[in-house]
């Protein structure tokens, strides 16, 4: 992280061995990434202490919100995560067939949330399926080499634009983290007046903890909350960091080629998407 960029530590009084704990969280949620986005995690691993066996788990997930104030203040308080991802079909006596489809790509209520990527698992197949929305593809003219999706810019340069990373333990749950390139994921959400909204969740369960605490964090890029709770008879003690992050606000030192318009956009950090709203790209 380049110096003087905002991040979720700074102004955040924290406690030293809690500020540890979540040391790549509180410096890389920014609302001006520079370099790899996270957008789509789950990974769940071991971690020692003095006493047992302490697990450690990361998620995160995605969406695409309005560039609109009152919709990502909404976004960015409401916790609820949208069921964007999935076909249904729905009784209606609307319809010529009597039912109703509903293609997974948008929320029918404010704050309208839109599909952007999920990694999910698929019947009948051994690793997870990495689905991406087309139009962000398009807009690059991307194509995919096996775990990665790139572009060649005007010059016929090829460039990264996603890279997806799995690990599968023996007997164990697969480990998994989708990535997009700030500056090219920025351009698309500016072009198309989006943010990304991004929801995070890390979380320590198991590790000694004797009391109850709670504490937020709220900007106009992001909502963070941190906890713990102390071990009772139904379950371990949870020590965890989550929230969301956005943005919008635009860098001056960033460029790009978009091969998709044949143009170059100088300070494409007006892509304002790219930000951190406890969860912006």
């Amino acid at each position: 992280m380049q110096q003087g960029v905002e991040t979720l530590g700074d102004e955040w009084n924290l406690d030293q061995p809690t500020a540890k704990l979540f040391e790549e969280r509180l410096k890389t949620v920014t609302p001006t990434p520079l370099a790899w986005v996270v957008i789509n995690r789950f990974e769940r691993k071991e971690c020692d202490n003095k006493h047992d066996k302490a697990e450690y788990t990361q998620t995160t997930h995605c969406a695409l919100i309005d560039n609109e104030s009152d919709s990502v203040a909404k976004a960015l308080h409401n916790f609820s995560i949208p069921g964007l991802g999935k076909f249904d079909l729905r009784v209606s006596e609307r319809s010529m067939t009597g039912y109703e489809p509903c293609y997974g790509l948008r929320s029918e209520k404010a704050p309208f949330y839109g599909f952007f990527t999920q990694v999910r698992d698929a019947l009948g197949s051994t690793t997870p399926e990495v689905d991406i929305l087309p139009s962000f593809l398009w807009f690059w003219d991307a194509y995919r080499v096996k775990d990665e999706w790139k572009y060649t810019d005007a010059t016929g340069k090829e460039l990264p634009l996603l890279r997806f990373t799995l690990d599968v333990p023996e007997d164990d749950e697969a480990n998994w983290k989708l990535e997009a390139r700030a500056l090219e994921l920025r351009t698309f959400l500016y072009y198309c007046d989006k943010e990304l909204l991004l929801y995070t969740d890390d979380t320590y369960a198991g590790l000694p903890c004797n009391d109850d605490a709670r504490q937020e964090n709220s900007r106009d890029w992001c909502s963070y909350t941190f906890m713990k709770e102390p071990e009772n008879p139904l379950r371990k003690s949870v020590i965890a960091l989550f929230g969301k992050r956005g943005g919008d606000e635009m860098l001056d030192s960033l460029s790009g080629r978009s091969r998709h318009r044949g143009e170059v956009f100088e300070g494409a950090a007006q892509a304002c998407g790219g930000v951190v709203r406890a969860v912006r790209a």
